[in-house]
């Protein structure tokens, strides 16, 4: 495989060019060579592409670009522990938001009682919400 320019690179993969500069900017992908004619002559080998591909998958799993920059470089025994604790504070989030949502959906329900009593359905919907909280 011959050397990609940023451009070329950018059309490839769909990255843009300013987060391939972003990228070289945090130490996670350096071009191979940089040619003193300035940015467009910025080229990357196979190595670098690979790395980028790399790249990508971690970011479409929501890993933050700085962790990326340290997982990259490590043993596989240690970027898999390093994905199983992204996973385990993934699966926290979505419980946190699957708790937001019932809570959510309840005060909808509660709030549609509108003929109730105003201090009734404020009740009603505070003992819901501590509901929810004793059970978090």
């Amino acid at each position: 495989m011959a050397y990609k320019t940023i451009k070329e690179l950018a059309e490839m993969t769909g990255v843009t060019e300013s987060a391939l500069r972003y990228y070289d900017r945090k130490g996670i992908l350096q071009p191979t060579e940089k040619k003193a004619t300035g940015r467009r002559e910025w080229l990357y080998d196979e190595s670098a592409v690979r790395r980028l591909e790399e790249l990508m998958i971690y970011r479409r799993a929501g890993i933050p670009v700085e962790c990326i920059g340290e997982i990259l470089g490590e043993e596989v025994q240690v970027k898999v522990e390093k994905l199983r604790q992204h996973l385990t504070r993934l699966r926290l989030a979505r419980n946190e938001q699957d708790r937001q949502i019932s809570v959510t959906e309840m005060i909808i329900i509660m709030e549609g009682l509108g003929e109730l009593d105003g201090n009734l359905r404020y009740r009603l919907i505070s003992e819901v919400l501590r509901n929810e909280e004793e059970t978090v």
